[in-house]
């Protein structure tokens, strides 16, 4: 940022409120929260910063650059908001291999160690620095590229062990139904899962962990009504005797 930008945000910060980065970190986090309800295309967010699904869009006036995704999906992960976030770090992975990325400012390792440590942690950066090394010529590039893919490599084997100890969803979490691990994933528990129940017009779930179930699933656009009740829906224009309605 110049000093004339800085001067502006100076004098702008005396009547106006100017975000701080814990302000900044809530958003992510709460962007990761709105996809865990309501399932937004992250593929049209990621390239074009649009946030829509079956249900409603809103459109922004800037790019997310793959730094700006992976640090949202951070957020969120951090929050234990897990099953969203690893998707949103998985979209900044894929952007990072189509459209490459810039090296943010306050990364700036000061000898090889750094780089070659990352590289060696886990069999994961390892295939992935032979698949893609031709394409990243800069070693810093490399390293940005190595942190994002430790972090989401990380972030897959928590959700995992969160799964397999506490389940899908609490209030405290959220979490993908199925493992990323093959071998988990063969888990007789994991294995043929089902939707839950759903109880229509019962007060007796209200406040209970089924009600956040079924509110997510039907922010999700799923459809909970039988297709009995379906059948017999109808529209009904009520004009209530006005003449101007008729």
């Amino acid at each position: 940022m110049n000093p004339k930008s800085i001067r502006y945000v100076r004098r702008r910060s005396k009547n106006h409120h100017i975000p701080t980065p814990g302000d900044v970190d809530a958003i992510a986090t709460e962007i990761v929260r709105l996809h865990d309800f309501y399932q937004f295309n992250i593929a049209s967010f990621a390239s074009e910063g649009i946030l829509e699904s079956n249900v409603f869009a809103c459109k922004s006036n800037s790019n997310l650059t793959v730094w700006d995704l992976f640090n949202i999906g951070l957020k969120g992960s951090s929050s234990l908001i897990l099953g969203s976030g690893i998707k949103i770090m998985m979209q900044a992975l894929k952007k990072s291999k189509l459209e490459g990325f810039t090296v943010p400012l306050f990364i700036n390792p000061s000898s090889d160690d750094v780089l070659t440590n990352l590289i060696e942690t886990g069999r994961y950066l390892k295939t992935q620095k032979v698949l893609f090394q031709k394409r990243i010529k800069s070693k810093y590039m490399w390293l940005i590229f190595s942190i994002i893919s430790l972090y989401f490599y990380l972030a897959k084997s928590v959700h995992d062990q969160r799964l397999d100890k506490w389940g899908p969803r609490t209030e405290e979490h959220s979490l993908d139904p199925t493992p990323y691990n093959p071998r988990l994933r063969k888990n007789r528990k994991f294995l043929n899962l089902r939707p839950k129940k759903v109880y229509l017009n019962d007060i007796s779930i209200w406040n209970t962990q089924q009600e956040i179930d079924q509110y997510v699933r039907i922010c999700g656009g799923e459809e909970l009504r039988p297709k009995k009740v379906l059948r017999k829906l109808f529209c009904k224009y009520e004009h209530r005797s006005k003449p101007y309605f008729r």
